[in-house]
């Protein structure tokens, strides 16, 4: 016992000796650069898997391993950390985080709370879309931290609400029960507890009526029914609490797989891509094209999914059914809350208004940079010579430029004797330095260049090319079949490692198969990285679940039970969106001109993704 005692406290330790030293082996007696990569990929992407290090510590080791198993020099290695797509990354993170400064994004999230209403299943979407939304161009685990203690504070609301209206029904109803002994016609305002219990949020905790027998006294019956009732009721709430937070996990997940920035997998797929191929048709605007309607579908889905999961598919598909005066006393309140939130953020201020114009205007100059469908303003300048981080650092520039209060108006001071007066103070602007060094997500950064660097070292030592090669017997399935078990592998992997690990490791591998294949390469790549945001099964899949799962209120079980449902819808709407409009935007049936210079001779080009035969 003493030993097992000291095995689980120390179990981190163990494993940092044994995984290096157990795959040793591997990389002495075989003096291939494929064996000595592969054993620093499995070293990496265990300590990865077991958190054994901080993530962004573990992300440090690709550039100590390959230049010492003789991969890649160092100089190479950590020229992979900071790319063009590094900065991207970089930029679009330092305006999220003058977006979360100002509170736009709490301001966004409130209103279309006030919007949707406070009836369960509108609540959920409206939480669901603003959290996709958000999580688009915001980093999805600070989304996620937003919105679960908003989603605590509401329905902490509705219980307590729940909970007065309750007392003040058990006052009438003793009232009415004295009442009742000479107007033995009159009934209390209390609804039928079925009635009530139909809504799945609300149920009546006393029902007393004129003529059920009692003649309004309460028996020792009533009392269990009112016990039971409150069981039910708290259940409910429990129940929507699981719901909204396990949605925000998701639905912040599947926001930023609709967007190259959203990510950290898109991020390592552009830069892949790029890398490979120079000139190929991948931008903001056609990945976006491609993977938004994947997540607008997915995250429909979610919302119908979660709310059958936690409250039963009944009360999703039914009619909407008259409300007792309760139930629209404690939506009332609730949105009186909410409103009272929004209040408290004041009127709109001309920092938030700056900060919205900053993002409106980079997020224009994203999607016309290279649309595809009519020629964007990239085609002034040089060929090649202008990427998606050239107006994120420009509007990012400008954000350290514009002023964060009116300059024509004074802000007011408090002075010694306590009366406010206008006075001038340093000039603030909309972004400040300080608050990128403290809030800028670092860790993130640096572990997609870690990405990056086993990307390059997959390519440069041949191992994605020999795992390629062993993959080739895939070929001979249908396309359709050969997707899916691509996605289903590449999901059921991240639910132990990140998403940016599992790609940089795949996604190396895939780009060679569809080179083997003939296959246009996006046509496996995309699908790849999509699926790599589809880790909703355990807490440890994402930081977003991980948020989510660290609140309490919440079992692993409760999110096995709804993360698995959602796999299974991931699997297909993903693998159908290449053979949709994915096929149809990016002509996926035909081998792409600019990936032909790549292809190894003799390989067969004539294939339709949407046969059920292998090429």
């Amino acid at each position: 016992m003493r030993l097992l005692r000291l095995v689980r406290q120390n179990w981190r330790y163990i494993l940092l000796v044994i995984i290096p030293l157990g795959f040793l082996p591997l990389a002495l007696l075989y003096e291939s650069k494929v064996a000595k990569c592969g054993y620093g990929m499995i070293v990496i992407g265990l300590f990865w898997v077991f958190e054994l290090l901080p993530i962004a510590v573990t992300s440090f080791l690709p550039a100590i391993l390959l230049p010492l198993l003789g991969i890649a020099s160092a100089s190479s290695v950590c020229n992979q950390y900071f790319k063009s797509i590094s900065f991207l990354l970089i930029g679009s993170l330092s305006i999220a985080c003058a977006v979360e400064r100002w509170n736009l994004h709490k301001r966004i999230a409130l209103r279309v709370l006030l919007s949707m209403g406070t009836r369960p299943s509108l609540l959920l979407l409206a939480f669901i879309l603003v959290t996709a939304f958000i999580a688009m161009w915001l980093n999805n685990t600070a989304t996620t931290s937003m919105m679960v203690p908003i989603a605590h504070a509401v329905v902490s609301e509705l219980r307590s609400s729940a909970k007065r209206a309750s007392r003040h029904c058990r006052r009438m109803n003793g009232d009415t029960a004295m009442e009742m002994t000479t107007r033995p016609t009159e009934t209390t305002l209390l609804s039928n507890p079925a009635e009530s219990e139909q809504m799945g949020l609300m149920p009546a905790s006393v029902a007393v009526s004129a003529d059920d027998g009692s003649n309004g006294s309460l028996s020792d019956e009533d009392d269990g029914s009112e016990n039971a009732a409150s069981l039910a009721e708290t259940r409910e709430y429990d129940n929507l609490l699981k719901a909204l937070v396990i949605s925000i996990a998701y639905s912040s997940c599947l926001g930023g797989s609709s967007t190259l920035i959203g990510s950290n997998s898109s991020i390592i797929l552009k830069e892949i891509v790029d890398s490979l191929w120079p000139d190929n048709d991948l931008t903001f605007t056609s990945y976006m094209i491609f993977n938004l309607p994947t997540a607008v579908l997915m995250v429909l889905c979610c919302w119908v999914w979660m709310f059958c999961v936690f409250h039963g598919p009944r009360r999703f598909f039914r009619c909407r059914a008259s409300d007792d005066s309760h139930t629209l006393a404690a939506y009332r309140h609730m949105q009186v809350v909410i409103r009272r939130n929004y209040d408290d953020l004041g009127p709109i201020s001309w920092a938030e208004v700056g900060v919205a114009v900053h993002f409106g205007i980079v997020v224009l100059l994203w999607l016309t940079r290279n649309p595809g469908f009519f020629p964007g303003w990239s085609q002034l300048f040089t060929k090649n010579q202008i990427d998606d981080s050239v107006p994120t650092l420009l509007v990012v520039c400008s954000l350290f430029v514009f002023p964060a209060y009116n300059p024509r108006k004074a802000r007011p001071v408090e002075s010694g004797n306590g009366k406010r007066r206008g006075a001038k103070r340093k000039r603030e602007t909309l972004l400040e330095w300080d608050v990128i060094q403290k809030n800028l997500p670092w860790g993130v950064i640096i572990m997609t260049g870690a990405g990056f660097a086993l990307a390059f070292a997959s390519d440069k030592s041949g191992l994605s090319q020999f795992l390629g090669d062993k993959l080739t017997f895939m070929l001979s399935l249908p396309r359709m079949a050969m997707l899916f078990i691509i996605v289903t592998i590449t999901a059921l992997l991240t639910e132990v490692t990140t998403n940016g690990a599992v790609a940089s490791l795949l996604l190396p591998i895939v780009a060679k198969l569809a080179l083997e294949g003939g296959i246009h390469p996006l046509y496996l790549m995309v699908p790849t990285s999509t699926a790599t945001t589809l880790s909703f099964m355990l807490p440890v899949a994402t930081p977003p679940n991980a948020v989510a799962f660290s609140y309490g209120g919440i079992r692993i079980i409760d999110m096995v039970k709804a993360g698995a449902g959602m796999n299974i819808i991931g699997f297909v709407l993903v693998t159908l969106s290449a053979h949709t409009w994915g096929q149809a935007w990016f002509q996926l049936d035909r081998f792409p001109d600019w990936a032909l210079s790549s292809l190894p001779n003799g390989t067969s080009t004539t294939w339709m993704p949407n046969s059920t035969s292998a090429a």
